[in-house]
């Protein structure tokens, strides 16, 4: 878990940075606004088995099954935690939660009462950023507006030996900037002693860079909406009922396609309690529309139909036994879910728990969970009409009586690819200063053609150890070892870092003053070498209401190339920066 004292004092500017300092989690950031994500799995920029969620609501596309990371944003300041369960997750989060799930908690508005203003302005890349928010109360209710708008500039390629085609000559032109605005809102109403209703939402708008190989610039504009509404019951029994409704709506258009999805989703999930058992279960609901257009020219990606609605319907049980009263327990559960593209799946899932005391806890568990095919994978083409008049099977091209002249990238036989997971699991408190947590697992694949990466098994260990030194004084420290075997060569996963590191340290001089440093470690893969990053961050507070900060990122290196080097897509570089930030809050 990523707490809000630790996005504070980190010095980071963006939700996906901060994933950095989580074991097990693999963030390569490919240019000024897209990030390759994943855990526990070779790392592509749509990683298919990863979660993703603010508040409840998924902002995992199922188009290329994965994340736009650029477009999950809110105000920092505004984030209670981020909760990352690194391995399965599908008996309660349902199909594409595999590998895990990324869950952004935002603060009550009780939490976010008066005026909060930042403003930021930085060199290399980052250009400026102004939030604003206001947080206020009534009788019966607490509520928050904010208003967000970030600025990025483009960044430096990196040198010709290191991009993925020679048919593109860097340095001509950089193009990856992001210019971002966002609003949102929040009111927590409380309807009676038992009964509660949050409703929230958000609107933003903005565009995105990037260049395209052979050298072509392509513009991304991006615009947005979403409410949410989650209904509280504390039921007489002492059981909680909660019903939760949102509505997401997403449209984005650049140089070749456009994609407008509205999705709908309604879940519900009620727990109780028996002798000596927790019971929770649920079902849910949702309908995505999706529309797309191509621009139609030569060799472009497409969907056929361009109109299509998918629906996926869910259930889920779980039952937590106690075997010994406060001492060992069994948790049991399943989703049971229907979607339409591999129809009926179950997705099982068995833990063990032992608290050998107040301090000390074991556990050990095993799942069974999948991810389902996107929407690319089953209605993808690409578009050669161009070449109507010699449109040769020889050549691979399939002359549709309705589409023309196209090669067929989809499948007409799609499954599921399915994980089979194991785990162990070890957690202590040695002492009012000292804790550990250390998990060993075995992940076993049955993964089909579609997949976004094949790999046959992985296997690893992550820990992190905190260290409270006094009430002015915390450090951290982890580690993550990964490995595995490919599907398809039968030899060793050479595009997951084997060795991932992280170090914290957050130091409160005086009632004024933090030294905040950070040390961030990843090791080679085929596509890059070890990379090794140090951030640092001075705050000063003059004033109860005033905090002045300056942070320093990526101090060890001027520029640097992180992650996979896309085929279609120009890779920048990571430049050293220089952030100064003023908050204003009373």
């Amino acid at each position: 878990m990523i707490s809000q004292e630790s996005i504070r004092r980190s010095g980071m500017t963006s939700i996906p940075d901060l994933l950095r300092m989580v074991p097990g989690v693999h963030v390569s950031q490919l240019n000024g606004n897209m990030w390759a994500i994943n855990t526990r799995s070779p790392n592509t920029r749509f990683s298919d088995e990863l979660l993703v969620m603010i508040d409840g609501r998924s902002v995992y596309n199922t188009l290329f099954n994965g994340v736009y990371w650029s477009r999950v944003d809110t105000m920092l300041e505004d984030i209670e935690r981020i909760e990352v369960i690194r391995g399965p997750g599908s008996s309660l989060w349902g199909s594409n939660a595999s590998n895990g799930i990324v869950n952004i908690v935002t603060k009550t508005a009780d939490k976010t009462q008066g005026l909060l203003f930042n403003v930021s302005a930085g060199s290399g890349q980052f250009d400026n950023e102004e939030s604003l928010r206001f947080g206020f109360a009534g009788e019966n209710h607490d509520s928050r507006l904010y208003i967000k708008r970030t600025r990025l500039v483009p960044s430096t390629y990196p040198p010709y030996s290191e991009q993925p085609s020679d048919v593109f000559e860097p340095g001509k032109t950089d193009y990856d900037g992001r210019k971002w605005s966002q609003a949102g809102f929040r009111s927590d109403i409380f309807l009676s002693s038992r009964q509660s209703l949050t409703v929230q939402g958000d609107y933003y708008q903005g565009y995105e860079d990037e260049m395209r190989i052979p050298e072509l610039k392509n513009t991304i504009d991006v615009t947005g909406h979403n409410v949410l509404a989650r209904y509280h019951h504390e039921l007489e029994d002492n059981s909680t009922a909660v019903l939760q409704v949102y509505v997401d709506y997403t449209e984005s258009e650049d140089d070749f396609f456009t994609d407008i999805r509205e999705i709908y989703d309604v879940d519900f999930t009620h727990n109780f309690s028996l002798t000596r058992q927790e019971f929770l279960w649920g079902m849910s609901y949702r309908q995505i529309n999706n529309r797309t257009q191509h621009t139609g020219n030569l060799g472009r990606f497409a969907l056929s139909p361009e109109k299509r609605t998918d629906e996926t319907s869910s259930f889920f049980i779980q039952d937590e036994i106690s075997l010994v009263e406060d001492t060992l327990f069994l948790t049991i559960g399943s989703k049971f879910e229907n979607n339409d593209y591999t129809g009926s799946e179950s997705q099982p899932n068995m833990k063990l728990a032992y608290h050998y005391d107040d301090n000390t806890f074991f556990w050990g568990s095993l799942s069974k969970a999948i991810s389902i095919p996107s929407r690319t994978q089953a209605d993808a083409y690409l578009d050669f009409n161009a070449f109507n008049n010699s449109c040769s099977p020889l050549l691979g091209f399939i002359n549709d009586p309705e589409l023309g002249c196209i090669i067929a990238i989809g499948s007409t036989e799609l499954k599921a690819n399915v994980l089979y997971a194991k785990e162990l699991g070890y957690r202590q408190k040695l002492n009012n200063a000292i804790t550990i947590d250390n998990t060993v697992f075995m992940h076993d694949y049955r993964q089909h053609s579609g997949g976004t990466q094949l790999i046959d098994y992985l296997w690893g260990y992550e820990g992190v150890i905190n260290y409270k030194v006094d009430n002015s004084w915390s450090l951290e420290a982890s580690w993550s070892y990964h490995r595995g075997k490919d599907n398809l060569t039968e030899k060793e996963v050479n595009n997951i870092p084997r060795n991932t590191g992280f170090f914290s340290s957050y130091y409160t001089l005086n009632e004024k003053i933090d030294l905040d440093l950070s040390y961030y470690y990843t090791g080679h893969t085929n596509s890059q070498e070890n990379t090794q990053r140090v951030d640092f961050r001075i705050g000063y507070r003059p004033t109860t209401s005033v905090e002045l900060s300056l942070v320093g990122t990526n101090l060890l290196d001027s520029k640097y190339t992180e992650g996979i080097l896309e085929v279609k897509r120009a890779n920048t570089n990571i430049e050293r920066a220089i952030i100064g930030k003023i908050s204003y809050q009373f």
